[in-house]
């Protein structure tokens, strides 16, 4: 996308017409869906009533269905009225404005596929089936490069045109997402039952669940669309910017923060069905652990290497080093203060939804929604879309601190003295670890220079091998435990 589009008008179009379906997926998806369904379907399980489970699937598969094509609906009739409000700051651009709307209406559908996607994720992962349900994402990604490649390739003859061959392919990877899952389900032994009663008790309590946790993703949600509204009133391209920076951002948290997170749900509501508070925390404390583990040295690297890893990963085609480079590596910077956040916010809110308490992060959520937009309104003056990335890692710091507060006071102890003395450790070590790439980085550089993609390649990996040497040195130097990564096989 960066080659194709650059930071130009078809990019911020096409960002902001993917948001709102991506955003209806995390509240109707993976997000409350997961939450809500898992504990109560890992319950029934644990009771050793299998039929009873298949039934409450069938039955929440049905309902969540029609309540997702009610919701494309709207948004398909809608686009024309809420998109105009929605990027407020492109008022006076009625291309780009008709542009977003028409791209909004085709992306739509994605949201039905995906939602169905996230519930027999939610299934295999309560019978302790990870590995295809993560490949999921990997199945959307292949059809949108067809898309945006072979399909636009082909039959597109503009940018524009290109766009719209691109969003067909999301739609049919977003089925394919669905798809892949149903084959392993029958394996773990479904069968078609008689879904249960809207009024059955499990369907309320899995409907009761997702009402809050609807709220408090809505609330998480909403800061991304502020985020919208107020880069809509900055330079063009600012929109771009801030997606390429958080994509890339969000790349660590991908692959240990939400492979933690989802791994702890099921393990995490197993034990609280037994009783088993000890178990509930020591799975939290492993979790938490890991991913700042994992997670620091990269927002490390990649505060002190955003120049170099944004122009070797995306610098070409339309995407230019004049423009497009410096303000996604801004943004990137700001994003990754944040990033240890973003992780620990997924695994604790998990451990509230593992005790049914899915009203408690709404309220913290809440809080650290109101702070975000405080803060991205007076940091932006100052900061432009670095202020909006960086009043998102402030929030998420906010949203991580008050949850871990609450949680503790729930349960009692949580470990954290052995949280926060780990924390403290890898932060040192991350902190050390990324300076020393920015100085092999800078030595390289001089020697070798950076003119060829191959050139850049070597010149960013020597950087990274020799921070992440120091990285690992020093968690052998701490005596971080976490650094034996086998002891967190038990979460996979």
């Amino acid at each position: 996308m960066a080659s194709l589009f650059g930071t130009g008008m078809v990019a911020d179009s096409f960002v902001v017409a993917f948001r709102l379906p991506n955003l209806m997926r995390r509240l109707f998806g993976e997000g409350t869906l997961s939450a809500a369904f898992v504990p109560t379907y890992t319950e029934v399980l644990t009771k050793g009533e299998r039929r009873r489970g298949w039934r409450l699937a069938t039955a929440i598969g049905l309902y969540l269905l029609l309540l997702l094509a009610v919701i494309v609906l709207i948004g398909i009739l809608g686009a024309p009225f809420y998109m105009k409000l929605f990027v407020w700051g492109w008022r006076s651009d009625p291309a780009k404005l008709s542009l977003t709307i028409r791209l909004a209406q085709l992306l739509f559908p994605y949201l039905i596929f995906v939602g169905l996607a996230a519930l027999a994720m939610g299934i295999l992962n309560s019978h302790h089936r990870f590995f295809v349900p993560a490949l999921t994402p990997v199945v959307l990604n292949l059809f949108w490069i067809m898309g945006a490649i072979v399909l636009g390739g082909f039959f597109a003859h503009n940018l524009k045109e290109r766009a719209f061959w691109m969003g067909g392919g999301i739609l049919i990877g977003g089925l394919f997402q669905f798809l892949i899952q149903v084959p392993l389900i029958f394996k773990v032994g479904y069968k078609p039952v008689t879904p249960l009663s809207p009024r059955n008790e499990l369907v309320v309590r899995v409907g009761k669940l997702m009402v809050p946790g609807i709220f408090g993703l809505a609330v998480s949600e909403i800061n991304y669309l502020v985020d919208t509204f107020l880069a809509s009133l900055l330079p063009a391209g600012s929109v771009a910017a801030l997606q390429y920076g958080n994509r890339l951002m969000l790349l660590p948290l991908g692959i240990f923060g939400v492979s933690l997170a989802t791994a702890s749900l099921p393990a995490m509501s197993q034990s609280v069905a037994k009783g088993d508070i000890k178990g509930l925390t020591t799975t939290l404390s492993r979790s938490l652990r890991g991913i700042f583990f994992f997670i620091l040295p990269a927002s490390s690297f990649f505060v002190f290497l955003r120049y170099p890893l944004v122009r070797l990963l995306f610098q070409r085609g339309a995407f230019s080093s004049s423009l497009s480079t410096p303000m996604t590596a801004y943004a990137l910077g700001f994003y990754s203060l944040g990033l240890f956040a973003y992780g620990g916010v997924k695994v604790v809110v998990q451990a509230f939804y593992s005790l049914k308490d899915t009203k408690t992060p709404v309220k913290v959520g809440a809080l650290a929604m109101g702070a975000n937009i405080v803060l991205s309104v007076i940091l932006m003056q100052y900061l432009k879309l670095g202020g909006l990335a960086l009043a998102t890692a402030l929030a998420a710091m906010l949203n991580l601190g008050g949850l871990l507060f609450l949680l503790q006071k729930k349960i009692g102890d949580i470990e954290g003295g052995k949280i926060f003395s780990s924390f403290g450790k890898v932060v040192l070590a991350s902190l050390l670890a990324g300076g020393f790439s920015w100085v092999t980085y800078r030595l390289v550089q001089r020697i070798l220079g950076i003119v060829s993609p191959s050139a850049q390649l070597l010149v960013l990996a020597a950087g990274l091998s020799v921070g992440g040497g120091v990285y690992f040195f020093l968690s052998w130097v701490f005596k971080l435990e976490e650094r034996e990564s086998l002891r967190l096989r038990s979460l996979f």
